[in-house]
């Protein structure tokens, strides 16, 4: 419809064109040959319009979808990328776990192995204790025990390496046979100077069976405060396997790394021995995230939620370890309470007798 219309129009300003020509120079003459070369160039102009027309239509929509997929495909890229920063923020080990979770999972395992090897220990240091104990056996007839023990203690006092405080220090002791009789020289001289002992096999067997009443309440009595005596060194002998450095610390290198990293000289020596105690242990793993500017800024500057909250459960877990140890301690205390306050009403008592 178009199309006539604008052949119509063509056709009416030709033949316009015409009769003006004609009016200018004489009577008008029809020619069938003008008129069809006219119809002919009106539909050429047509066509090259509708051409013309049909061309930028589809470069419009050429355009137009062009656009679209672009936008599309940057969409679909935006979303995958963000889905893989997300997934990565989750699952990927170098963003989402945290940086010492496989050290903190070796160290799981050598806590939990080192318990066996410290009763060991514990129970070999029992029997020094009680040896110390019965130190009076081995002593040639006639020769007054009382007056050893006074020796022994003069001689451990008047050695210029000899410090008391070390018997209440938590400082670790090194695994070897001379620091470790060092130590109990001073703990022994210092906790319990003048040990409570029984008389020979043969007197006691003596006093058992055929004693006098005197006697035999003499041997009750110092039954009972040896017995005593050996429970009490229980605590000591059990602090004393804590602080030897029996355990391994190559398991540990990652954590000791951020403990020491602001350590004086002297101190970070006791850390770097190759061994650790199972008091060092303990303070490793409650203290180096605190006392570590590293780990502090690397926490401060994680951009996986992830990672933090796994380390928060790291972190819970270790509190969950030192608060059973610090219940341990208490019903230990608790214990050691509730026999002395035995103790004296069980003096009372003979007292009453």
């Amino acid at each position: 419809m178009a199309s006539k219309c604008l052949l119509n129009i063509a056709i009416s300003a030709a033949l316009l064109a015409g009769a003006q020509s004609v009016s200018a120079t004489g009577i008008p003459v029809y020619c069938y040959n003008c008129q069809d070369a006219t119809f002919n160039a009106a539909h050429s102009i047509i066509d090259a319009i509708r051409i013309q027309t049909e061309a930028q239509m589809n470069a419009a929509d050429y355009v137009m979808r062009t656009e679209l997929a672009l936008q599309t495909a940057i969409a679909t890229a935006d979303g995958v990328t963000k889905q893989r920063i997300q997934n990565a923020y989750v699952s990927d080990p170098s963003i989402a776990k945290p940086r010492l979770a496989c050290a903190q999972t070796a160290t799981a395992n050598i806590r939990s192995g080192a318990k066996g090897a410290a009763n060991t220990v514990r129970k070999a240091l029992s029997k020094k204790s009680l040896q110390y104990n019965e130190r009076g056996v081995n002593l040639p007839p006639g020769e007054s025990r009382k007056e050893y023990s006074v020796t022994k203690v003069i001689e451990v006092f008047a050695k210029d390496d000899t410090d008391p405080t070390t018997v209440i220090d938590d400082a670790p002791i090194a695994n070897d046979a001379q620091a470790i009789a060092k130590h109990r020289e001073i703990r022994d001289a210092t906790t319990n100077p003048f040990p409570v002992e029984l008389p020979p096999d043969e007197e006691v067997k003596r006093i058992e069976k055929k004693g006098s009443q005197g006697e035999r309440e003499g041997l009750s009595q110092m039954k009972v405060l040896a017995a005593r005596q050996q429970a009490a060194q229980f605590i000591l002998d059990k602090d004393e396997s804590n602080r030897i450095q029996y355990i391994n610390s190559g398991s540990f290198k990652e954590q000791l790394d951020y403990l020491t990293e602001s350590m004086d000289p002297d101190t970070k020596k006791l850390w770097t021995t190759g061994k650790l105690s199972k008091y060092q242990v303990d303070e490793l793993g409650y203290s180096y995230r605190a006392l570590s500017q590293t780990w502090i800024k690397q926490q401060s500057a994680s951009v996986s939620q992830i990672q933090l909250q796994k380390e928060q459960l790291l972190a819970t877990a270790e509190l969950l370890h030192q608060q059973g140890i610090a219940n341990n301690l208490a019903y230990e205390r608790n214990k050691l309470m509730a026999m002395k306050e035995l103790r004296e009403v069980s003096k009372d008592g003979l007292k009453t007798r």
